[in-house]
């Protein structure tokens, strides 16, 4: 074989190596961020599925019934509870007793649809319906 054949071959042979590494390496990378797409999957499973069990828990509608009647009776206005939904309205609320309130409302595992605050002179309107 002559010289040049043998330069044109290895270099032709360097060119496939370097081209199987490329293609190597960009599967390693797809390969890692498909392991990490199924482990961010994974980990939202696991967080719905806590959620689910913290929403199909009975007492929810319980301690909400106990954070409403915390409150004095002149404040409420409105309160209906069906199933897993409430509906609320307060009125006449100090900033205290309306901070106090939501802190409650929400470290209760339930999901606030609407939420509407309003002020009044010194005293607020709170609507809120909520279901879990």
């Amino acid at each position: 074989m002559r010289p040049l054949h043998q330069k044109i071959l290895l270099l032709g042979l360097l060119a496939l190596l370097m081209g199987a590494w490329i293609y190597r390496t960009s599967q390693q990378r797809q390969l890692e961020r498909s392991r990490e797409e199924i482990g961010k999957a994974r980990q939202e499973i696991r967080v719905i599925s806590q959620m689910k069990a913290l929403w199909d828990r009975k007492d929810l509608g319980e301690k909400l019934d106990h954070l409403v009647h915390t409150l004095p009776e002149s404040t409420l206005k409105r309160y209906e509870k069906k199933r897993h939904r409430a509906d609320l309205a307060l009125e006449h609320l100090e900033g205290k007793r309306l901070n106090a309130f939501l802190r409650g409302l929400s470290v209760l595992p339930i999901q606030i649809v609407s939420l509407s605050i309003a002020r009044e002179g010194k005293v607020y309107r709170l609507e809120c319906r909520c279901k879990w």
